[in-house]
């Protein structure tokens, strides 16, 4: 998963989160959990990648191939992002669901 579509769905669920939570909607509050475990997930699966440039292939004089290559981001092996991620989705889908304040 692209760093920067990982790092807007995970600040959108929180922000939902947060906002389910301050206005009382029990539902908007889960969604916005449910989304940031997604994120985790698709981190863990995935990984986390960043475009390190683009590969142009002229096929012949009026046709260009572009390919973007991308370059892993490294973390670190005992708390490897996309488990944070999901276990803090995992908290906040409890406290949503229990419908306790913040």
């Amino acid at each position: 998963m692209l760093l920067t579509t990982a790092a807007f769905l995970s600040i959108l669920g929180l922000t939902a989160w947060v906002l389910g939570h301050v206005y009382s909607y029990q539902g908007i509050a889960t969604l916005g959990a449910v989304l940031v475990v997604g994120v985790g997930a698709a981190v863990m699966v995935g990984g986390l990648e960043t475009p390190a440039g683009e590969e142009r292939v002229e096929i012949d004089e009026t046709t260009t191939e572009v390919t973007t290559t991308y370059e892993p981001i490294g973390t670190t092996s005992s708390f490897p992002t996309g488990l944070v991620l999901t276990l803090l989705g995992g908290v906040m889908t409890m406290r949503a669901v229990e419908g306790s304040h913040l």
